[in-house]
Formats: C-alpha cells, sequence, structure tokens
C-alpha cells in the first residue's frame, strides 16, 4: 500500500499481493478448444473469450455467449483444471461441480454452476484437463483491492470472514476428501507430491539443496504438528473452501457482500481451517526480500486488525467459534503456510526448473510466516486474538 501525502511508501503487503501469478501459465486453451467444450457443455456459440487468471491447478475464461431466443448475450466463466493425469484433473472439475451445486442449493455466495456437465480439455501444451462452467459474479478481487488501497485489510478480511460462515453451514456434498481422515494425504495432494512426503527425502527433497529450506521445513516435527492438527477430534468439521485467500473472495465494496470463488480445493476438515488458510494468504505482511536465496527471510509481521475482523465477524455469522478452535489456530495457518511453501518450492524448483525468478522465490513468503509463528510472541498475540472471538 501507499500512504498518504508526503510520508514514506510501505514495502510491507500481503502474501498473496507479492507474488504475481501471471508469470506462471498453468493451463491455456487456444479460441477453438474454448469452442469445442463450450458446445460440449451445451453452452451455445461462443461471441468472445478472455483470459481471467493463471493459477496453480486451473485457469479460467470470461466467455460470451450468443444470444438464446433472442435474449440478451451471456457471460460465463469457464474454468479449466489441469492435474498429474487426466484422471486427477476431471475429479478436480466434478467435485468443484457438486460443491458450487450443494453452495447454490443453500444460498452460499459463489458462483452457480451453469451446466450440470464436465468437458474433457487440452490445452496449447498438450495438457490434458477437464473444464466446467459457471456463473459470472461481479465485485472485484480482494487482494486487488487491498493492493489499491480501495479497502483496508479489515474490510476484506471481514467479509471473508462472514462468506466463509454461510459456506461452512452447507452441508458437504458426497465425495470430498477429508484432510483429517487417518492416512490422509493432505500435504502431499496440495503439494502435488507422492505421499509420503518423508519418503522422497535425497531425491525430490535434497536437504542439502542450497536454500536451506528443505532441510528446515522437514525437520523439528513440523509435518507430524501439520497432519496431527488437521485430525483433531475436538474441532468442528464440515465443507471446507480449502484456499481462501485474498485473491479467492470476490468484495462488492457498496454492499459489503462477498463471494468464495476456486473451489478445487474443497474438502472436508477443521471448520478453523479456512480461517487458517485465510489468515496465512494475507494476515501477515512480509518485509522487502532481497536476500540472497541462501539465507532465510525475516519472520512476517502479523496484522492484528485484520486476523481481528476476520475471526469477529466469522463468529458473529457462525453464531459461534469454539475455545478449541482459538487454541488450534497458530497450528492450522503454520499447516497451511507450510503446505503453500513446500508446493511453491517442489512445483518451481523441482517440477519446473525453468519457472520465472519471481515464482522461484514465492515460496520465502510462507516461509516467513512459518518463521514467525515459530516466534512465542507473535503465536501468543494470535492465540490472544483468537480468545476474543471466542463465543
Amino acid at each position: 500500500s501507499r500512504l498518504a501525502g508526503s510520508e514514506p511508501r510501505d514495502h510491507r503487503a500481503p502474501p498473496m499481493a507479492d507474488f504475481d501469478k501471471s508469470c506462471v501459465d498453468v493451463a491455456e486453451l487456444d479460441e477453438a478448444e474454448i469452442r469445442r467444450v463450450c458446445a460440449a457443455l451445451g453452452l451455445g456459440e461462443v461471441l468472445s473469450s478472455q483470459k481471467l487468471t493463471n493459477g496453480g491447478c486451473a485457469a479460467n475464461y470470461i466467455v460470451r455467449l450468443s444470444a438464446a431466443n433472442d435474449g440478451a448475450a451471456e457471460a460465463i466463466v469457464l474454468k479449466a483444471c489441469v492435474a498429474e493425469s487426466a484422471a486427477r484433473a476431471e475429479e478436480l472439475a466434478v467435485l468443484q461441480y457438486k460443491v458450487l451445486a450443494a453452495l447454490a442449493k443453500h444460498g452460499a455466495a459463489a458462483p452457480a454452476p451453469k451446466s450440470s456437465l464436465t468437458a474433457a480439455c487440452v490445452g496449447t501444451r498438450g495438457q490434458a484437463g477437464h473444464a466446467m462452467a459457471m456463473e459470472l459474479l461481479g465485485g472485484e478481487a480482494g487482494n486487488r483491492l487491498l493492493r489499491s488501497g480501495e479497502a483496508d485489510a479489515p474490510a476484506v478480511f471481514g467479509a471473508i470472514g462472514r462468506a466463509l460462515a454461510a459456506a461452512h453451514a452447507v452441508p458437504p456434498p458426497d465425495g470430498l476428501p477429508d484432510v483429517g481422515a487417518a492416512g490422509s494425504d493432505y500435504i502431499e495432494r496440495y503439494v502435488r507430491c507422492a505421499a509420503p512426503l518423508e519418503a522422497h527425502v535425497g531425491t525430490v527433497w535434497r536437504a542439502d539443496e542450497s536454500t536451506g529450506f528443505v532441510a528446515w521445513a522437514f525437520a523439528a516435527g513440523r509435518l507430524d504438528t501439520a497432519r496431527a492438527v488437521l485430525a483433531d477430534a475436538s474441532l468442528p468439521r464440515g465443507l471446507l473452501h480449502g484456499d481462501p485467500y485474498a485473491d479467492n473472495v470476490l468484495l462488492d465494496l457498496e454492499t459489503s457482500q462477498a463471494a468464495l470463488v476456486d473451489w478445487e480445493d474443497s474438502c472436508i476438515g477443521p471448520l478453523a481451517f479456512d480461517l487458517a488458510c485465510a489468515a496465512a494468504g494475507g494476515c501477515f505482511s512480509t518485509a522487502d526480500d532481497t536476500a540472497a536465496a541462501d539465507v532465510f527471510p525475516p519472520p512476517a509481521t502479523l496484522n492484528a486488525a485484520a486476523l481481528s475482523s476476520l475471526l469477529a465477524c466469522y463468529a458473529a455469522a457462525r453464531g459461534g467459534f469454539g475455545k478449541a478452535e482459538a487454541e488450534a489456530l497458530v497450528d492450522l495457518t503454520l499447516c497451511n503456510a507450510l503446505a503453500c511453501a513446500l508446493y511453491r518450492f517442489y512445483q518451481f524448483h523441482t517440477v519446473d526448473a525453468n519457472a520465472p525468478a519471481e515464482a522461484k522465490r514465492s515460496y520465502r513468503e510462507m516461509h516467513a510466516i512459518c518463521l514467525a509463528l515459530e516466534v512465542p510472541a507473535v503465536a501468543a498475540q494470535m492465540r490472544e486474538i483468537a480468545s476474543a472471538a471466542v463465543c
């Protein structure tokens, strides 16, 4: 953000605002493929298409369709999911369809499906994928509002809290993975590395790699702590968005209403895990990081006002937030930040060794959050804020 008047620029920004996903392109559909997929979905003739975003497992297009029965032309979102296999891409698309249908049935703020079908697709680089169509919603992405200064962090994260409370009231559809089930491979699925991660130390994960991050991530029982808190039976469980970072919420500033998008990481688990993911995605700020790759980043700084708004608005909208959830929030946040750091490191250092420098360094944002959560004073402050939201 920029400070008013002649004050110096504030170089701290939410992590997801710092990492520009446009530098990583996982899926691209050419015009002919978009037309073919829309026809397979029964959506009609395509007038135009425009790519919205890149991401870790999907690409989204705004597609304008010809008017039906002389009505107005319609704009929809076409999501192309890609994964390590065609079967996994289809699973992502079908499960996301089921979740969006359930959310629409119960009136939760999320894009409704525009077709009861999903369709196979092929990217321009030959990637096998699967596509689905959904409603085009209004509003602006939360990370863009934060970056532009049009909305402050408490407003954005309060809206995310209310939206998550509404989603958590929806019964989860059949077939969603449970992140806390015995033998769950949630972290491996997030990272996109075969389970268990520890089995690949020395090959995929080299403890002697130059940054020192891998040795740190696999030490001190960090992965065991992450898996244990996901399986904590004392925590209320239900439908999770799984990735409620600020770039996955659309906010209408006039109404303060928010809608959650990009549900491909949806699952079943502790409800507080979604709050932890939102906190990791934007309730910390990171200093300008120009250090050498083999020097750990400085610990991130907690945005207490953003976290307080997230939790207070969530608790009020849900009608409760338990003591056990408050106590588990630090470990749940560490779980998400660690998984995200491992994902970024693996994808941009191993899977795509030629990834841009910005992508290669993006894991450091989440590493900085992990380091902050291991500072006793930061963990205590976070628990104090969470305890204040208990009701």
